[in-house]
């Protein structure tokens, strides 16, 4: 089942720390403050496809979100988040890494770390990666968190199609095998997109260390030279 919040029914006051507390109470929480005099609506969106939490958050105005030290202390928690945005545009600080996000991009962020995650007009779907999963299925995860997924990687367009239609399934028409099975999917899936995107540093040193064995094995091979490595290993 879906649980929706509005600020339509909230005195203009009141909207912005409504929706906060919304947010922060299903998701991270986490500081958030309006860098814009403007007056704020927003919407919220939450539910849960077997074990996979999803949400969805809409504020028309800019805005920022901090994780600061204090609230890690305050309210620690370990998990990995995939933001989706749907619209409107963001930019994530976090790790040494700053990423700027617009429609159709998706970025990963680390509820264990401080970030500044500021928003303007977005609207942004986002899925709860468990820690303890994800450093087995996607080990090295933590090293992606502040930054965009490459949009031209393979897995990312299967993906961000996946995230979307994740938050218009509807559980309650569906029989709980099969949901089981879309959501078992979405982990695999958002786990074979963030190992792919790190595929190509991830191969430099395995290249180097077969390299380095197969030196080692024809050490005193007389035909050993550059062009017998590099044909040895695929390569120019």
């Amino acid at each position: 089942m879906k649980e929706y919040f509005s600020t339509e029914d909230f005195e203009s006051r009141h909207r912005f720390d409504a929706w906060r507390d919304a947010v922060c109470s299903r998701l991270i929480n986490a500081r958030a403050q309006q860098t814009q005099a403007t007056e704020f609506s927003g919407s919220f969106t939450y539910s849960t496809l077997a074990d996979v939490d999803i949400a969805s958050h809409t504020s028309r105005t800019a805005l920022v979100w901090q994780r600061t030290p204090q609230c890690i202390r305050q309210h620690p928690a370990s998990d990995y988040y995939i933001g989706l945005f749907r619209s409107g545009s963001g930019q994530l600080e976090q790790n040494g890494h700053r990423s700027t996000a617009q429609s159709g991009d998706m970025v990963i962020y680390d509820a264990a770390r401080p970030f500044n995650f500021a928003m303007d007009q977005a609207a942004i779907n986002i899925i709860r990666l468990p820690r303890t999963v994800f450093d087995h299925s996607a080990p090295g995860i933590d090293a992606l968190a502040g930054v965009r997924l490459d949009a031209h990687r393979p897995g990312v367009t299967t993906l961000r199609q996946m995230m979307l239609e994740a938050f218009d399934y509807n559980s309650d028409t569906e029989s709980a095998g099969h949901t089981g099975q879309f959501a078992s999917t979405l982990f695999e899936l958002i786990a074979a997109a963030i190992n792919l995107q790190k595929s190509d540093a991830s191969g430099k040193p395995d290249l180097y260390a077969r390299m380095v064995a197969w030196l080692k094995q024809n050490l005193h091979h007389q035909q050993r030279s550059i062009a017998s490595l590099a044909s040895a290993h695929h390569g120019s």
